[in-house]
């Protein structure tokens, strides 16, 4: 999947490494 077109997405993703930190 394009995560550079789902800006969305890649905020998720940014919570859900902070998370497993």
């Amino acid at each position: 999947m394009e995560y550079e077109n789902n800006p969305r997405v890649a905020r998720i993703l940014v919570l859900i490494a902070s998370i497993q930190e």
